[in-house]
């Protein structure tokens, strides 16, 4: 898979912009680094979704555990070529 460009981007906008019709506002200007800034309030996953809260050296992560049947499509991805990885990528 090839990373986005921001030609692809532009490419794109005007597209979006022929659907629309001219319809579009335009784009607001980047905002401007500041040396003050409101950090994010803390988002709380454990108390809206199924999971838990685990700690290793590196900090605290989430883990949310999520069981597909072996016949079922993920994007593009087959569930069923999971059994054909080397067990050691599999482990947590």
């Amino acid at each position: 898979m090839n990373p986005i460009t921001t030609a692809d981007i532009e490419r794109l906008r005007r597209r979006i912009e022929r659907i629309e019709g001219g319809r579009m506002a335009p784009a607001a200007p980047a905002a401007t680094p500041t040396d003050e800034f409101d950090l994010p309030r803390r988002y709380e996953p454990e108390k809206t979704l199924d999971g838990r809260e685990l700690e290793n050296p590196h900090g605290k992560y989430f883990v949310q555990e999520r069981l597909y049947p072996m016949d079922k499509p993920h994007g593009t991805f087959d569930v069923s070529r999971l059994n054909a990885m080397p067990g050691q990528w599999l482990e947590g």
